[in-house]
Protein backbone atom coordinates (compact mmCIF):
# COMPACT_ATOMS: atom_id res chain seq x y z
CA UNK A 1 0.00 0.00 0.00
CA UNK A 2 1.54 3.17 -1.11
CA UNK A 3 1.47 6.21 1.66
CA UNK A 4 -0.88 8.28 -0.87
CA UNK A 5 -3.19 5.35 -0.72
CA UNK A 6 -2.70 4.44 3.23
CA UNK A 7 -3.43 8.42 4.20
CA UNK A 8 -7.01 8.22 1.79
CA UNK A 9 -7.92 5.08 3.87
CA UNK A 10 -6.98 6.75 7.25
CA UNK A 11 -9.16 9.79 6.15
CA UNK A 12 -12.04 7.59 5.06
CA UNK A 13 -12.07 5.44 8.44
CA UNK A 14 -11.90 8.86 10.39
CA UNK A 15 -14.84 10.22 8.02
CA UNK A 16 -16.67 7.38 8.97
CA UNK A 17 -16.28 7.53 12.51
CA UNK A 18 -13.56 4.98 13.34
CA UNK A 19 -10.61 6.42 14.96
CA UNK A 20 -9.02 3.50 15.92
CA UNK A 21 -8.57 1.92 12.57
CA UNK A 22 -7.20 5.45 10.68
CA UNK A 23 -4.80 5.49 13.86
CA UNK A 24 -3.72 1.96 13.03
CA UNK A 25 -3.29 2.46 8.87
CA UNK A 26 -1.68 5.51 9.89
CA UNK A 27 1.02 3.67 12.07
CA UNK A 28 1.66 1.42 9.21
CA UNK A 29 2.67 4.93 7.14
CA UNK A 30 5.78 4.83 10.06
CA UNK A 31 6.75 9.26 9.49
CA UNK A 32 4.52 12.03 11.13
CA UNK A 33 3.68 14.99 9.04
CA UNK A 34 0.83 18.17 8.97
CA UNK A 35 -1.62 15.97 7.21
CA UNK A 36 -1.22 12.62 9.11
CA UNK A 37 -0.72 14.16 12.38
CA UNK A 38 -4.00 16.15 11.86
CA UNK A 39 -5.91 13.08 11.05
CA UNK A 40 -4.75 11.03 13.91
CA UNK A 41 -6.06 13.89 15.71
CA UNK A 42 -9.54 13.90 14.64
CA UNK A 43 -8.86 10.46 14.74
CA UNK A 44 -8.25 10.55 18.38
CA UNK A 45 -10.61 12.96 19.29
CA UNK A 46 -13.60 10.68 17.75
CA UNK A 47 -12.72 7.39 19.30
CA UNK A 48 -12.55 9.52 22.63
CA UNK A 49 -8.87 9.58 23.10
CA UNK A 50 -6.72 12.77 24.46
CA UNK A 51 -5.52 14.71 21.96
CA UNK A 52 -1.55 14.53 20.90
CA UNK A 53 0.93 17.35 21.94
CA UNK A 54 2.07 19.47 20.66
CA UNK A 55 -1.47 19.98 19.26
CA UNK A 56 -1.23 20.12 15.34
CA UNK A 57 -4.71 22.20 15.30
CA UNK A 58 -2.96 25.18 17.55
CA UNK A 59 -4.00 28.26 16.53
CA UNK A 60 -6.33 27.87 13.94
CA UNK A 61 -9.96 28.54 15.26
CA UNK A 62 -9.36 31.75 13.14
CA UNK A 63 -8.77 29.85 9.99
CA UNK A 64 -11.37 29.37 7.54
CA UNK A 65 -11.20 26.16 7.04
CA UNK A 66 -12.74 23.08 8.33
CA UNK A 67 -9.81 23.03 10.53
CA UNK A 68 -11.33 25.16 12.52
CA UNK A 69 -13.96 22.85 13.54
CA UNK A 70 -11.44 20.47 14.56
CA UNK A 71 -9.50 22.42 16.96
CA UNK A 72 -12.51 23.93 18.46
CA UNK A 73 -13.73 20.27 19.29
CA UNK A 74 -10.33 18.81 20.54
CA UNK A 75 -9.30 22.27 22.52
CA UNK A 76 -12.83 22.36 24.04
CA UNK A 77 -12.90 26.31 24.80
CA UNK A 78 -14.05 28.70 21.88
CA UNK A 79 -11.26 31.62 21.23
CA UNK A 80 -11.99 35.14 20.81
CA UNK A 81 -10.51 35.06 17.10
CA UNK A 82 -12.85 31.78 16.19
CA UNK A 83 -14.45 32.31 12.90
CA UNK A 84 -17.51 30.70 14.27
CA UNK A 85 -19.17 31.02 10.39
CA UNK A 86 -16.46 28.70 9.07
CA UNK A 87 -17.27 26.46 12.23
CA UNK A 88 -21.20 25.66 11.48
CA UNK A 89 -20.71 25.76 7.62
CA UNK A 90 -17.81 23.20 8.30
CA UNK A 91 -20.01 21.56 10.67
CA UNK A 92 -23.42 21.92 8.26
CA UNK A 93 -20.81 19.41 5.70
CA UNK A 94 -20.17 16.61 7.69
CA UNK A 95 -22.01 13.51 7.07
CA UNK A 96 -25.37 12.63 9.18
CA UNK A 97 -23.50 10.37 11.34
CA UNK A 98 -20.46 13.17 12.63
CA UNK A 99 -23.36 15.63 13.03
CA UNK A 100 -24.52 13.55 15.49
CA UNK A 101 -21.99 12.21 17.21
CA UNK A 102 -19.95 15.65 17.66
CA UNK A 103 -23.10 17.90 17.38
CA UNK A 104 -23.84 17.66 21.34
CA UNK A 105 -20.34 18.14 22.10
CA UNK A 106 -20.25 21.22 19.81
CA UNK A 107 -23.25 23.02 21.04
CA UNK A 108 -21.64 22.82 24.51
CA UNK A 109 -18.84 24.51 23.76
CA UNK A 110 -20.59 27.63 21.96
CA UNK A 111 -23.11 27.59 25.35
CA UNK A 112 -20.23 28.14 27.50
CA UNK A 113 -18.61 30.60 25.15
CA UNK A 114 -22.38 32.65 25.39
CA UNK A 115 -22.87 31.80 21.67
CA UNK A 116 -26.55 31.00 22.41
CA UNK A 117 -28.36 31.01 19.55
CA UNK A 118 -25.77 29.44 17.54
CA UNK A 119 -25.64 26.26 19.86
CA UNK A 120 -29.57 26.15 19.04
CA UNK A 121 -29.01 25.81 15.61
CA UNK A 122 -26.32 23.24 16.20
CA UNK A 123 -28.95 21.26 18.12
CA UNK A 124 -31.45 21.90 15.42
CA UNK A 125 -29.20 20.00 13.63
CA UNK A 126 -28.34 17.25 15.06
CA UNK A 127 -32.52 16.82 15.84
CA UNK A 128 -32.75 16.69 11.60
CA UNK A 129 -30.71 13.64 11.40
CA UNK A 130 -31.08 11.94 14.84
CA UNK A 131 -33.04 8.88 14.44
CA UNK A 132 -33.58 8.89 18.17
CA UNK A 133 -33.49 10.57 21.21
CA UNK A 134 -29.75 10.43 22.79
CA UNK A 135 -28.56 11.20 26.30
CA UNK A 136 -25.83 13.44 24.93
CA UNK A 137 -27.92 15.71 23.02
CA UNK A 138 -30.33 16.40 25.57
CA UNK A 139 -27.67 17.45 27.92
CA UNK A 140 -26.08 19.66 25.78
CA UNK A 141 -30.41 20.51 25.31
CA UNK A 142 -30.31 21.17 28.98
CA UNK A 143 -27.15 23.23 29.30
CA UNK A 144 -28.32 25.78 26.75
CA UNK A 145 -32.02 25.49 28.62
CA UNK A 146 -29.68 26.74 31.82
CA UNK A 147 -28.06 29.36 29.52
CA UNK A 148 -31.40 30.87 28.79
CA UNK A 149 -32.69 30.56 32.19
CA UNK A 150 -35.02 28.14 31.80
CA UNK A 151 -34.57 26.19 34.46
CA UNK A 152 -37.72 24.08 34.78
CA UNK A 153 -36.79 22.92 31.44
CA UNK A 154 -33.06 22.29 32.12
CA UNK A 155 -34.06 19.83 35.03
CA UNK A 156 -36.52 18.74 33.22
CA UNK A 157 -33.87 17.26 30.23
CA UNK A 158 -31.05 16.26 32.85
CA UNK A 159 -33.92 14.10 34.81
CA UNK A 160 -34.72 12.32 31.56
CA UNK A 161 -30.96 11.57 31.05
CA UNK A 162 -30.52 10.26 34.37
CA UNK A 163 -33.70 7.81 33.89
CA UNK A 164 -32.96 7.14 30.82
CA UNK A 165 -31.80 3.14 30.26
CA UNK A 166 -28.58 2.34 28.27
CA UNK A 167 -26.64 5.64 29.37
CA UNK A 168 -24.04 4.56 31.31
CA UNK A 169 -21.74 7.28 31.44
CA UNK A 170 -24.26 10.04 30.94
CA UNK A 171 -26.87 9.54 33.65
CA UNK A 172 -24.33 9.93 36.17
CA UNK A 173 -22.63 12.97 34.21
CA UNK A 174 -26.21 14.60 34.72
CA UNK A 175 -27.00 13.71 37.75
CA UNK A 176 -23.75 15.68 38.85
CA UNK A 177 -24.63 18.51 36.52
CA UNK A 178 -28.25 18.33 38.36
CA UNK A 179 -26.34 18.61 40.93
CA UNK A 180 -24.35 21.69 39.85
CA UNK A 181 -27.72 23.35 38.91
CA UNK A 182 -28.82 22.66 42.22
CA UNK A 183 -25.57 24.35 44.10
CA UNK A 184 -25.92 27.64 41.56
CA UNK A 185 -30.03 28.14 42.69
CA UNK A 186 -29.30 27.17 46.24
CA UNK A 187 -32.15 24.24 46.00
CA UNK A 188 -32.23 20.68 47.65
CA UNK A 189 -31.50 17.44 46.71
CA UNK A 190 -33.96 14.78 47.01
CA UNK A 191 -33.35 11.55 49.25
CA UNK A 192 -33.25 9.58 45.77
CA UNK A 193 -31.16 11.80 44.13
CA UNK A 194 -28.82 11.22 47.22
CA UNK A 195 -29.15 7.62 47.15
CA UNK A 196 -27.93 7.59 43.41
CA UNK A 197 -24.92 9.68 44.18
CA UNK A 198 -23.99 7.00 46.94
CA UNK A 199 -24.04 4.74 44.64
CA UNK A 200 -22.42 6.29 41.17
CA UNK A 201 -19.70 6.72 43.81
CA UNK A 202 -19.71 3.28 43.97
CA UNK A 203 -20.02 2.13 40.93
CA UNK A 204 -17.80 4.18 39.59
CA UNK A 205 -15.03 4.76 41.45
CA UNK A 206 -11.78 3.14 39.19
CA UNK A 207 -13.00 4.88 36.41
CA UNK A 208 -12.21 8.38 35.14
CA UNK A 209 -15.40 9.71 36.60
CA UNK A 210 -14.98 8.25 39.94
CA UNK A 211 -13.48 12.09 41.25
CA UNK A 212 -16.56 13.63 39.65
CA UNK A 213 -19.19 11.63 41.52
CA UNK A 214 -17.41 11.92 44.78
CA UNK A 215 -17.24 15.91 44.05
CA UNK A 216 -21.21 15.85 43.16
CA UNK A 217 -21.84 13.08 46.54
CA UNK A 218 -20.18 15.66 48.68
CA UNK A 219 -21.99 19.05 46.89
CA UNK A 220 -25.01 16.95 47.49
CA UNK A 221 -24.72 16.27 51.39
CA UNK A 222 -24.03 19.96 51.48
CA UNK A 223 -26.96 21.28 49.81
CA UNK A 224 -28.99 18.34 52.25
CA UNK A 225 -27.92 20.28 55.62
CA UNK A 226 -25.27 17.12 56.18
CA UNK A 227 -22.09 18.85 56.73
CA UNK A 228 -20.75 17.19 58.95
CA UNK A 229 -20.70 14.09 56.10
CA UNK A 230 -19.90 16.36 53.41
CA UNK A 231 -16.94 18.08 55.36
CA UNK A 232 -15.78 14.03 56.53
CA UNK A 233 -15.83 13.15 52.85
CA UNK A 234 -14.07 16.33 51.85
CA UNK A 235 -11.51 15.14 54.53
CA UNK A 236 -11.20 11.78 53.98
CA UNK A 237 -7.55 10.23 52.52
CA UNK A 238 -9.18 9.00 49.36
CA UNK A 239 -10.80 12.35 48.74
CA UNK A 240 -7.69 14.52 49.10
CA UNK A 241 -7.44 15.16 45.10
CA UNK A 242 -11.05 16.36 45.03
CA UNK A 243 -11.14 19.97 43.02
CA UNK A 244 -10.33 23.02 45.32
CA UNK A 245 -14.29 24.49 43.49
CA UNK A 246 -15.84 21.41 45.94
CA UNK A 247 -14.50 22.80 48.82
CA UNK A 248 -15.28 26.20 48.09
CA UNK A 249 -18.94 24.99 47.60
CA UNK A 250 -19.30 22.76 50.51
CA UNK A 251 -18.05 25.77 52.64
CA UNK A 252 -20.18 28.45 51.24
CA UNK A 253 -23.22 26.44 51.94
CA UNK A 254 -22.21 25.96 55.12
CA UNK A 255 -21.74 29.60 55.95
CA UNK A 256 -25.39 30.20 54.56
CA UNK A 257 -27.04 27.27 56.00
CA UNK A 258 -25.60 25.67 59.01
CA UNK A 259 -26.35 26.19 62.68
CA UNK A 260 -24.11 28.25 64.65
CA UNK A 261 -22.81 25.31 66.55
CA UNK A 262 -22.05 23.04 63.03
CA UNK A 263 -20.40 26.13 61.65
CA UNK A 264 -18.01 26.51 64.01
CA UNK A 265 -17.01 23.23 64.68
CA UNK A 266 -16.37 22.59 60.96
CA UNK A 267 -14.51 25.88 60.49
CA UNK A 268 -12.43 25.93 63.20
CA UNK A 269 -11.05 21.72 62.22
CA UNK A 270 -10.61 23.51 58.74
CA UNK A 271 -6.77 22.11 57.71
CA UNK A 272 -4.26 24.80 57.04
CA UNK A 273 -4.04 23.47 53.10
CA UNK A 274 -7.86 23.66 53.31
CA UNK A 275 -8.14 27.30 54.58
CA UNK A 276 -5.23 28.24 51.88
CA UNK A 277 -7.27 26.64 49.23
CA UNK A 278 -10.49 28.66 50.18
CA UNK A 279 -11.15 31.50 47.29
CA UNK A 280 -11.63 35.28 48.73
CA UNK A 281 -15.00 35.38 47.97
CA UNK A 282 -15.38 32.34 50.39
CA UNK A 283 -13.11 33.25 53.32
CA UNK A 284 -14.96 36.75 53.37
CA UNK A 285 -17.68 35.22 53.76
CA UNK A 286 -16.88 32.53 56.89
CA UNK A 287 -14.59 35.57 58.86
CA UNK A 288 -18.33 37.61 58.08
CA UNK A 289 -20.05 35.04 60.14
CA UNK A 290 -17.25 34.33 62.29
CA UNK A 291 -16.79 37.82 63.46
CA UNK A 292 -21.15 38.39 63.55
CA UNK A 293 -20.73 35.30 65.97
CA UNK A 294 -17.72 37.19 68.15
CA UNK A 295 -15.07 34.99 67.25
CA UNK A 296 -12.13 37.70 66.30
CA UNK A 297 -9.20 35.98 66.01
CA UNK A 298 -10.91 32.84 63.33
CA UNK A 299 -12.33 36.12 61.60
CA UNK A 300 -8.71 38.04 61.85
CA UNK A 301 -7.04 34.83 60.15
CA UNK A 302 -9.13 34.73 57.51
CA UNK A 303 -9.72 38.19 56.56
CA UNK A 304 -5.65 38.99 56.70
CA UNK A 305 -4.72 36.31 53.96
CA UNK A 306 -1.87 37.32 51.83
CA UNK A 307 -3.35 35.51 48.70
CA UNK A 308 -6.32 37.38 48.83
CA UNK A 309 -6.09 40.69 46.52
CA UNK A 310 -9.70 41.30 45.98
CA UNK A 311 -12.28 42.57 47.80
CA UNK A 312 -9.61 44.83 49.97
CA UNK A 313 -12.28 47.36 51.58
CA UNK A 314 -14.30 44.59 53.29
CA UNK A 315 -11.36 42.65 54.40
CA UNK A 316 -9.87 45.63 56.26
CA UNK A 317 -13.50 46.95 57.24
CA UNK A 318 -13.93 42.59 58.63
CA UNK A 319 -10.45 43.21 60.02
CA UNK A 320 -11.44 46.75 62.10
CA UNK A 321 -14.58 44.76 63.45
CA UNK A 322 -12.25 41.84 64.83
CA UNK A 323 -10.24 44.83 66.44
CA UNK A 324 -13.09 46.25 68.22
CA UNK A 325 -14.31 42.46 69.58
CA UNK A 326 -9.85 42.29 70.61
CA UNK A 327 -10.64 46.15 72.09
CA UNK A 328 -8.04 46.96 70.15
CA UNK A 329 -9.77 50.74 68.93
CA UNK A 330 -6.53 52.32 67.11
CA UNK A 331 -5.92 49.16 65.63
CA UNK A 332 -8.76 48.92 64.32
CA UNK A 333 -8.56 52.87 63.08
CA UNK A 334 -5.45 51.82 61.22
CA UNK A 335 -7.66 49.56 59.49
CA UNK A 336 -9.59 51.62 57.83
CA UNK A 337 -7.73 54.85 57.13
CA UNK A 338 -8.23 54.50 53.31
CA UNK A 339 -11.91 53.65 53.36
CA UNK A 340 -14.42 56.75 52.97
CA UNK A 341 -17.60 54.32 53.17
CA UNK A 342 -20.33 54.72 55.35
CA UNK A 343 -19.48 51.22 56.76
CA UNK A 344 -16.05 52.45 57.91
CA UNK A 345 -17.64 55.81 59.60
CA UNK A 346 -19.90 53.75 61.54
CA UNK A 347 -16.69 51.64 62.32
CA UNK A 348 -14.78 54.25 63.20
CA UNK A 349 -17.91 56.04 65.73
CA UNK A 350 -17.42 52.51 67.24
CA UNK A 351 -13.79 53.12 67.45
CA UNK A 352 -14.22 56.53 69.10
CA UNK A 353 -16.89 55.17 71.55
CA UNK A 354 -14.25 52.58 72.81
CA UNK A 355 -11.82 55.41 73.16
CA UNK A 356 -14.72 57.59 75.69
CA UNK A 357 -14.05 60.25 72.79
CA UNK A 358 -18.01 60.49 72.62
CA UNK A 359 -18.04 63.85 70.91
CA UNK A 360 -15.70 63.38 67.60
CA UNK A 361 -17.81 59.88 67.82
CA UNK A 362 -21.10 61.47 67.13
CA UNK A 363 -19.53 64.43 64.78
CA UNK A 364 -18.02 61.54 63.12
CA UNK A 365 -21.89 59.71 62.96
CA UNK A 366 -23.36 62.84 61.91
CA UNK A 367 -21.73 62.87 58.88
CA UNK A 368 -22.82 59.97 57.76
CA UNK A 369 -26.53 60.77 58.54
CA UNK A 370 -26.85 58.62 61.71
CA UNK A 371 -28.21 61.62 63.76
CA UNK A 372 -29.91 59.45 66.81
CA UNK A 373 -26.42 57.78 67.20
CA UNK A 374 -24.70 61.03 66.90
CA UNK A 375 -27.56 62.58 69.72
CA UNK A 376 -26.85 59.55 71.81
CA UNK A 377 -23.44 59.97 71.79
CA UNK A 378 -23.40 64.05 72.72
CA UNK A 379 -25.68 63.64 75.79
CA UNK A 380 -23.21 60.50 76.76
CA UNK A 381 -20.41 63.30 76.94
CA UNK A 382 -22.66 65.73 78.42
CA UNK A 383 -22.54 67.95 75.45
CA UNK A 384 -26.10 69.33 74.88
CA UNK A 385 -24.68 72.60 72.82
CA UNK A 386 -23.11 69.54 69.97
CA UNK A 387 -26.95 68.39 69.68
CA UNK A 388 -28.64 70.73 66.65
CA UNK A 389 -32.30 71.29 68.09
CA UNK A 390 -34.06 71.35 64.32
CA UNK A 391 -33.57 67.19 64.43
CA UNK A 392 -35.97 65.42 66.08
CA UNK A 393 -34.36 62.71 67.70
CA UNK A 394 -35.01 60.68 70.61
CA UNK A 395 -31.73 61.93 72.43
CA UNK A 396 -32.58 65.33 71.52
CA UNK A 397 -35.23 64.83 73.52
CA UNK A 398 -33.78 62.73 76.23
CA UNK A 399 -31.44 65.32 76.46
CA UNK A 400 -34.30 68.20 77.18
CA UNK A 401 -35.68 65.59 79.66
CA UNK A 402 -32.04 65.12 81.42
CA UNK A 403 -31.94 69.09 81.45
CA UNK A 404 -35.36 69.60 83.69
CA UNK A 405 -34.24 66.79 85.62
CA UNK A 406 -31.43 68.76 86.49
CA UNK A 407 -33.10 72.18 87.43
CA UNK A 408 -33.44 72.54 91.13
CA UNK A 409 -37.02 72.80 93.13
CA UNK A 410 -37.59 76.99 93.61
CA UNK A 411 -37.60 77.00 97.58
CA UNK A 412 -39.90 79.22 99.81
CA UNK A 413 -38.20 78.86 103.55
CA UNK A 414 -40.30 82.08 104.77
CA UNK A 415 -43.73 79.77 103.94
CA UNK A 416 -43.08 76.14 105.07
CA UNK A 417 -46.57 74.90 103.77
CA UNK A 418 -46.28 76.54 100.41
CA UNK A 419 -42.24 75.18 100.29
CA UNK A 420 -43.02 71.50 101.60
CA UNK A 421 -46.55 71.60 98.87
CA UNK A 422 -43.90 72.65 96.31
CA UNK A 423 -41.57 69.78 97.06
CA UNK A 424 -44.27 67.46 96.93
CA UNK A 425 -45.87 68.73 93.00
CA UNK A 426 -41.56 68.98 92.15
CA UNK A 427 -41.10 65.40 93.20
CA UNK A 428 -44.23 64.38 91.21
CA UNK A 429 -43.04 66.33 88.51
CA UNK A 430 -39.53 64.48 88.52
CA UNK A 431 -41.09 60.97 88.79
CA UNK A 432 -43.21 61.58 85.69
CA UNK A 433 -39.71 63.29 83.63
CA UNK A 434 -37.86 59.59 85.03
CA UNK A 435 -41.05 58.01 83.72
CA UNK A 436 -40.69 59.95 80.25
CA UNK A 437 -36.98 59.56 80.42
CA UNK A 438 -36.77 55.88 80.52
CA UNK A 439 -39.56 55.36 78.04
CA UNK A 440 -37.64 57.04 75.89
CA UNK A 441 -34.35 55.37 76.38
CA UNK A 442 -36.18 51.82 76.09
CA UNK A 443 -37.56 52.97 72.80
Amino acid sequence: MTKKKALKLAQLYAYSGFGAEAIRTLELLGQHAPDTDRVASIARYLDGGQPPHPNPFTSLQRCESDAALWVLLIEGEMQEEAQLQSIEQSFARLPNHLRRQVGPTLAEILTDAGKLEPARRVLRAVDRVATEDSADTSQAKAKVAAAEGDGPKSEALLNEVIAASGAELEAPLALARLVDKRWSERGAISPQELDLAASYVVEFRRSEIGPRMLQTQIVAWSLSHEFDKAMDLLGAQNAQDIAVETLNRVAQILTERADDATFLRRVVTLTPEQKLALFTDTSVGLAERLVTLGFADAALELASRSQDKARRAERARLRARAALLQRRPHQAMLELVDDPSDAAQLLRGQALQMTDDYVAAGQLLRTVGEDEKADRFFWLADHPETVEHERDTKFLAVQQTTRLLSVPPIRMQDNPFADAKGLLDDSAKTRQHILDLLAKVDQ
